[in-house]
C-alpha cells in the first residue's frame, strides 16, 4: 500500500482508505492507521517537553459517512506501559472539528482540553508543551498562535513513564473516505524550548 506513507525530503504525507470490514483483522474490526512512532526514545515523567508541527488535513470527500464514524487522531502521545490510550492526543472529531484530549492513570478517561473548527486544505502550525505525570501533569498548546490550552494539576500519562510519541493518521472506528495527512516542520517531544515558533513558525515546504 504505497499510498500510506510518502516521505518527502521535507514533510511527510499520511493516508488511510476504506476497505470492506474485516472483523480478523489484527487491528480490530475497521481500524485505519498509517502511523509513525518512536518507542526507543521514551518521554520521561517530570520534564517539561516542548514539540511541534505543521499540518494539512485534506478535506473529506464524504463528510457525511464520516459523521457516522468516531474521528480519529492525528498526533499522539502514547501510554506505552498503562493501558493504550494517549496521555495527550491531537484529534479530529467526527464532525472535523480538531480536539486536544489528556488522558492519565488517576482520570482514565479522555478529558476534552479543546475543540474547535480548523479549516481543510490549509496549512496550520502546532506548538506544544506537556509536562507528564500520574497526578501534577500539564499542557499548553499553541495552534496558528492561539493560546488554546492551559492546563495544570491533571493526570496526564502513568507513573510507570514509557510514554512515545505517534504521528500519522489513526481512525480506530473506521472511514467511509479517503483521509489524507500532509505534515511538515516537525519537531520530536524533547526538553528544547520552542516558544519562538509560537509567533514564527517556520514556511511550509514549497514542492
Amino acid at each position: 500500500m504505497d499510498h500510506c506513507f510518502q516521505p518527502g525530503e521535507d514533510m511527510a504525507k499520511f493516508e488511510i482508505r476504506p476497505t470492506p470490514r474485516d472483523r480478523a483483522e489484527k487491528d480490530g474490526p475497521n481500524k485505519r492507521r498509517s502511523e509513525l512512532h518512536c518507542t526507543k526514545n521514551r518521554l520521561p515523567n517530570g520534564t517539561p517537553l516542548w514539540g511541534a508541527m505543521s499540518f494539512n488535513h485534506h478535506r473529506w470527500s464524504d463528510p457525511t459517512g464520516m459523521a457516522r464514524g468516531w474521528g480519529g487522531v492525528h498526533g499522539q502521545i502514547h501510554m506505552g506501559k498503562f493501558g493504550g490510550s494517549p496521555a495527550v492526543a491531537f484529534r479530529r472529531t467526527r464532525e472535523g472539528r480538531f480536539l486536544v484530549t489528556t488522558r492519565g492513570e488517576f482520570d482514565d478517561r479522555n478529558n476534552k482540553r479543546w475543540t474547535g473548527p480548523v479549516s481543510f486544505d490549509e496549512v496550520h502550525n502546532l506548538v506544544y508543551r506537556v509536562l507528564l505525570h500520574p497526578a501534577e501533569g500539564a499542557l499548553d498548546v499553541w495552534l496558528d498562535g492561539r493560546h488554546v490550552v492551559n492546563v495544570a494539576g491533571a493526570s496526564i500519562g502513568s507513573h510507570r513513564g514509557g510514554s512515545y510519541w505517534c504521528i500519522g493518521c489513526y481512525y480506530s472506528g473506521g472511514i467511509s473516505c479517503p483521509v489524507v495527512a500532509e505534515v511538515a516542520n516537525h519537531i520530536f517531544p524533547s526538553s528544547k524550548d520552542l516558544s519562538a515558533r509560537i509567533a514564527a513558525p517556520p514556511p511550509w515546504p514549497v514542492a
